[in-house]
């Protein structure tokens, strides 16, 4: 094993150096917590919370994803894989918390605000996000991400609404800048909630921001070992900053937990009820990859 890099599974054709999204779209809230706090979840796996004027940050992200395998089949004989499309498609929140680990400590800025590292200032890029829970609707995509980047990931169920340019254009106008999502341990009408979350930000002004690259933080519990990889994003980020009543504007409820919630959604949901519970976001933060094809509805020919 190198000193600098876990193994790669030898026996996966997608064990790759790097992971490309076919098409994205992510929306963050992000939250000032204690520091205290934050250092309860951290201290035992080698990191430490990043400061900002005496603050520690969390976010919550929900995001929508693609990715093209550029091979397809109708099953795997060797395992009795589900049939395999050549593509994935799949949905997912993280839970994160700005962290560094210590081992980095005399080389992490101190001097930041949290709207400075939100826009980017961050140049040393030993801060970056810890993926406390990771909750993922594509058990491929939650087997690679364990897998590959040791995500604490799990399967959960979406019902959600975005925006997306695939809609009727007065749709599309009334969901511009609003998320309505929902998060459910299982896949039944009456499935356990982890949270519902509200973002309307209809009416706030977006600030370009260079975000890119941010620096997700993983740990290998087997060796002991704080990990970060490098997540490029191949265009701006846009910051709307929320403050007096605008805070209002991200509501976020977090289910009851209890009977039928699986062990690994009753934790982010105690997470998220520590971290984000009765706090007001200071800041939404989005990013969609651009449009690569467009094509118009049909019309007529047959006539001059």
């Amino acid at each position: 094993m190198s000193n600098t890099m876990p193994p790669l599974p030898s026996d996966d054709p997608f064990a790759t150096p790097c992971f490309y999204y076919g098409a994205i779209s992510v929306v963050w809230c992000w939250y000032e917590v204690e520091l205290d706090l934050l250092d309860d979840y951290l201290d035992g796996l080698g990191m430490k919370a990043g400061v900002f004027d005496g603050k520690g940050l969390v976010n919550f992200s929900f995001m929508n994803a693609t990715s093209l395998f550029g091979s397809g089949s109708l099953s795997d004989p060797c395992n009795d894989a589900p049939y395999n499309p050549g593509g994935s498609v799949f949905n997912e929140t993280e839970l994160n918390i700005v962290a560094y680990a210590k081992a980095r400590e005399n080389d992490v800025p101190d001097d930041l605000s949290a709207i400075d590292y939100i826009f980017g200032a961050d140049q040393s890029k030993n801060l970056g996000v810890y993926r406390l829970h990771v909750a993922c609707d594509n058990q491929h995509a939650i087997d690679a991400g364990k897998k590959y980047y040791y995500e604490n990931k799990f399967l959960t169920f979406y019902k959600y609404t975005a925006p997306n340019l695939n809609r009727k254009v007065q749709k599309q106008i009334e969901t511009d800048n609003q998320w309505k999502i929902h998060c459910f341990s299982d896949d039944a009408p009456d499935a356990p909630r982890i949270y519902k979350a509200k973002i309307d930000v209809r009416h706030q002004h977006f600030h370009e921001a260079n975000a890119s690259e941010i620096i997700d933080i993983s740990y290998d519990t087997k060796r002991g070992r704080v990990l970060g990889s490098r997540r490029n994003f191949f265009g701006m980020h846009s910051v709307a900053l929320l403050t007096g009543k605008h805070k209002a504007k991200v509501k976020v409820t977090i289910g009851p937990g209890g009977e039928g919630i699986t062990p690994d959604g009753q934790q982010m949901l105690d997470d998220m009820k520590r971290l984000i519970e009765g706090r007001d976001a200071i800041a939404v933060q989005k990013f969609e990859s651009p449009t690569c094809l467009a094509e118009a509805i049909p019309y007529y020919m047959d006539q001059i």
